[in-house]
């Protein structure tokens, strides 16, 4: 089954995403605040990558995968 996943739930210094997608492998997702403005584009190249939020302030983020999809991220 194809699944994506960001964790943890809320997030402190990093998320984790993790996909066995391979249509999303080695696409651009966007991280986007709940106003729409996009925050930073993350590469997706690996089923299971890190990505640094130390910077982020706290609140409610989404990442916006190329396929249309959007996953909810909450940052502490």
């Amino acid at each position: 089954k194809e699944s994506f996943v960001i964790y943890p739930a809320p997030a402190v210094d990093r998320i984790t995403i993790q996909t066995n997608r391979k249509d999303l492998m080695n696409t651009t997702a966007q991280l986007v605040d709940v106003q729409g403005k996009i925050i930073s584009s993350i590469r997706l190249t690996a089923q299971v990558q890190q990505v640094d939020v130390r910077l982020l302030a706290a609140g409610i983020y989404f990442l916006k995968t190329e396929d249309g999809n959007s996953y909810r991220m909450v940052k502490q």
